[in-house]
């Protein structure tokens, strides 16, 4: 039996500068720095800002703290504080040591915030240090950590928030109404909880109606909605409203278990793909071994009850490691990573007949021994495939992210992508045009910043008409067409193109973020002729309210953010102005 490996998430790149964690109680990721020491010999510790403000829903909350000195000791000690939050309620209690490895001098400590629907005013809490070993804590010692509460009167806050830095949306998809299917690791959708799975209206409210209960008690990675809008998702989970289901699992469209798909003891390892066939079967690939005790290494088909297809048994290479399949003609497309003993890049790609026989004739060669996971396929109208990952190249042509093959498996040079991607491209959806958006960690395509998301022409090209700005400030691992020309970005960001967006954002046909412009939602004239304004205003963006006595000469007099989409301005009696604007994604003075 092959050995397997665990990927949480699933990704694999190559190196490139992400979030700078530490674990508090959940999770572990270092970061070193080299710092010049600016204190002598002596090693000293403290945190680089005094005090962080962060919105409800943004899940974890990341606190740095630097290390500097030559001869820096190794232990600290740090420990959360209440103020006016509510440890277990509005924030995760810490109480922690952390040992510094020899040469890190910079980390970062999470710690989880809790979303909600109650309107309840910001809260505070601090973060202190104490028990140096061989350091000296220096100021700032503690860090004022402020929760911007997100909620209205009537409106909860927005997005997915979870637990940890995994947290993220990880699969989308849309059912025949238009609403949004959202899988992944997150414990609540606009405050409510929602863990690992939601639905979500066109407007961005999450659907009453779609009740999962407690859940998949686990990540979900892939989903797919069948014509009758029954969802099939797939991922890590053991349960689903602590009903067993292993790995795969049928909701019904109100979020039940869907009692007619039974897998029996499903997947013994993470199913990531799913692949709704016409005739009504399944096609899943991942990491498993065997499928309701049935030896199947990576990929197998399933009836539309959730029955393994007995005559459909591909054999995988022991050091294959499999991410996704799809259908192409009569034949089926593996693709996956190599890695260990007997680990050979041809394997990282490979197609089978409906019996599962490999055909050897298919031979593609990606990338090198480090960087060759092929994490998503396309079989285009045409049978040509399009394969994106983690390489550098295919056949030994350049094509760095994302290449097209020929239906043979040849390399297709007429798909150009210049320098391509400069970090791994998890995700691809073909819009009805021809056109490709992909997802993925990088920063630049063909050397062109875009973040994380970008479209390319039917020839390869980057497609300069799509410019999402700054992008997002985290991976994207899905994009989704919407109906409208519009698409759907979901993965673990917290904000996109510099406005707070958790998870899930919204682009227009041009790759620009929907937004809701700044306006005056009411006014009221106080006794004492006070001027009370009621904005409507992008949550986690800068606006500021300005003054003239003429239509001239305009000067802020107010200049603000907040987690909100509103805001309550009261213009004072004794202000001589006649004349107010106000402003939003204002370039800074």
């Amino acid at each position: 039996m092959k050995s397997r490996l665990l990927q949480l998430p699933p990704l694999k790149v190559k190196p490139r500068k992400l979030k700078n964690i530490h674990t508090v109680a959940i999770l572990a990721v270092l970061l070193t720095t080299c710092l010049t020491s600016a204190f002598g010999q002596t090693g000293v510790v403290r945190f680089k800002q005094s005090a962080v403000t962060v919105s409800e829903g943004i899940g974890v909350a990341l606190i740095d703290l630097e290390r500097t000195g030559a001869d820096a000791g190794t232990q600290i000690s740090f420990q959360t504080e209440a103020i006016s939050a509510v440890e277990g309620v509005d924030y995760f209690p810490v109480s922690e040591t952390y040992s510094f490895a020899g040469t890190e001098t910079s980390v970062s400590i999470a710690v989880q915030i809790y979303d909600n629907t109650q309107k309840q005013g910001d809260r505070q809490f601090k973060l202190t240090l104490s028990n140096p070993v061989d350091l000296t804590i220096d100021t700032p010692s503690e860090v004022t950590i402020t929760i911007a509460d997100n909620d209205e009167l009537t409106v909860p806050g927005f997005g997915a928030a979870g637990t940890n830095i995994f947290q993220g949306i990880y699969a989308l998809g849309t059912n025949s109404t238009g609403s949004i299917i959202a899988g992944g690791v997150f414990r609540t959708f606009n405050g409510t909880l929602r863990k690992n799975l939601a639905r979500v209206l066109p407007s961005g409210e999450l659907d009453p109606s779609f009740t999962p209960g407690s859940g998949p008690d686990r990540q979900v990675w892939a989903l797919a909605v069948q014509p009758d809008d029954h969802i099939l998702i797939s991922g890590d989970f053991q349960n689903i409203d602590v009903i067993p289901r292993n790995r795969i699992a049928r909701l019904t469209d109100t979020g039940t278990v869907d009692a007619s798909f039974n897998p029996g003891t499903g997947a013994d390892n993470q199913v990531s793909s799913i692949e709704l066939q016409s005739n009504g079967q399944i096609l899943i690939a991942g990491q498993f071994a065997n499928y309701n005790g049935t030896p199947r290494s990576d990929v197998a088909l399933l009836n539309s009850s959730g029955t393994l297809d007995l005559s459909f048994n591909a054999v995988t290479p022991d050091s294959f490691f499999g991410s996704t399949a799809r259908r192409q003609g009569d034949h089926f497309l593996v693709g996956g990573f190599v890695y260990g003993t007997g680990a050979n890049v041809t394997n990282s790609l490979m197609r089978f007949d409906s019996a599962g026989n490999r055909d050897t004739g298919f031979q593609v060669s990606v990338g090198d021994i480090f960087y060759n996971q092929v994490y998503d396929i396309l079989v285009l109208p045409d049978q040509k495939i399009l394969i994106c990952g983690n390489f550098l190249g295919v056949n030994g042509m350049n094509s760095s992210g994302i290449a097209r093959l020929n239906s043979n498996g040849s390399f297709d040079s007429s798909f150009d992508v210049g320098t391509g991607a400069d970090d791994t491209v998890l995700h691809m959806q073909r819009q009805t045009d021809g056109k490709i958006l992909v997802a993925g960690v990088f920063t630049t395509f063909d050397g062109q910043p875009r973040s994380s998301i970008a479209r390319l022409n039917e020839n390869g090209s980057l497609d300069t008409s799509f410019d999402p700005g700054a992008g997002a400030d985290d991976f994207v691992y899905d994009a989704l067409p919407l109906a409208d020309g519009g698409t759907l970005a979901g993965g673990a960001f917290d904000s996109f193109d510099g406005y707070d967006r958790f998870r899930l954002a919204e682009l227009d046909a041009n790759g620009a973020l929907r937004t809701n412009p700044i306006s005056i939602s009411s006014y009221q004239l106080e006794a004492g002729q006070n001027l009370r304004l009621n904005l409507k205003v992008e949550p986690g963006r800068r606006f500021r309210i300005l003054s003239a006595p003429t239509l001239a000469g305009w000067n802020p007099i107010i200049t603000n953010s907040t987690a909100r989409s509103s805001y309550e301005a009261v213009l004072p009696a004794s202000s001589d102005h006649d004349f107010f604007r106000i402003e939003q994604a204002f370039d800074t003075p």
